[in-house]
């Protein structure tokens, strides 16, 4: 459960950013940060988030065992 957790709480951040560019909210002073992730350029911005994520959520996991 913290896997899923913690993926998908580094994935919110990435589609919010993505989602608020869609809905013409001015992001520029964040863009370059975000432009460093790998595949962002393709549209996979969400990938490497996601499994820092999940490796957060599995540590977590076994921290609290």
């Amino acid at each position: 459960s913290n896997v899923y957790q913690g993926a998908i709480l580094l994935t919110a951040v990435t589609s919010l950013y993505d989602g608020l560019i869609a809905f013409g909210t001015d992001l520029s002073p964040i863009t370059p940060y975000m432009e460093k992730l790998p595949f962002f350029a393709v549209g996979l911005g969400w990938v490497v988030p996601a499994v820092v994520g999940g490796i957060i959520g599995l540590l977590v996991g076994k921290a609290k065992e």
